[in-house]
């Protein structure tokens, strides 16, 4: 075999060897990629007296479980929004967005303002992970009493109506609750004083109509 021809040979093989080289580095590298997960919620800060007016509910509950971290469809199992991108985008069919959530289930204890109808317990969906699996933008732990501020709103969903409706908390989350203390005082903000119940209750009823005599 001539030198000519070995370089011939040579040069198409080594230029495959690379090629397959580069798409297994490729192909492990978006695996490894996708594997982790960042998600950051931006919130709107409220005052207390816009918590009050924008509330769908306000309600005294008992925290009796809180669920590990989810994503936004029925199942719960994680899923990759980059699979469902059309290849021609649609802004009046936008497609759905992956989210890492987690719901806290409460049983009302006493409902204070509610403008829906609640059952007796109501579940709260919270973006991000659960407290249960890291840090979340909550303190709430199961078998605390809380004074819960929520909103019924849709998510996006990965379901043929592309949204689920919910309760969220109203605002940045760990606003949204006072969590009663052993001093029997309801806990919110550090930089606030604790309250009693009926405290939160006339400043609710100083505001707008509620369930229960201030």
């Amino acid at each position: 075999m001539s030198h000519r021809l070995k370089l011939t040979l040579i040069g198409p093989l080594t230029l495959g060897l690379i090629s397959g080289l580069a798409l297994i580095i490729a192909e492990f590298g978006f695996h490894r990629q996708r594997e982790v997960v960042e998600q950051h919620a931006s919130y709107v800060l409220y005052t207390r007296e816009e918590m009050i007016d924008s509330a769908d509910v306000i309600v005294v509950g008992k925290v009796i479980s809180i669920s590990p971290t989810r994503w936004n469809q029925d199942s719960g199992e994680q899923w990759d929004s980059i699979e469902e991108e059309p290849l021609i985008f649609d802004p009046n069919n936008p497609p759905p967005t992956a989210l890492q959530l987690h719901t806290v289930e409460l049983e009302v204890v006493q409902p204070i303002a509610d403008t829906v109808g609640l059952d007796k317990q109501i579940t709260i969906t919270v973006l991000g992970k659960s407290p249960l699996d890291g840090h979340a933008d909550h303190s709430l732990k199961v078998g605390d009493q809380a004074i819960i501020f929520a909103v019924q709103t849709d998510l996006v969903w990965r379901n043929e109506k592309g949204t689920k409706q919910i309760f969220e908390l109203v605002g940045v989350p760990s606003d949204a609750h006072f969590i009663v203390g052993d001093d029997g005082l309801y806990h919110g903000r550090p930089d606030e004083n604790p309250f009693l119940l009926a405290e939160v209750i006339n400043r609710v009823a100083q505001r707008r109509p509620t369930l229960v005599e201030p």
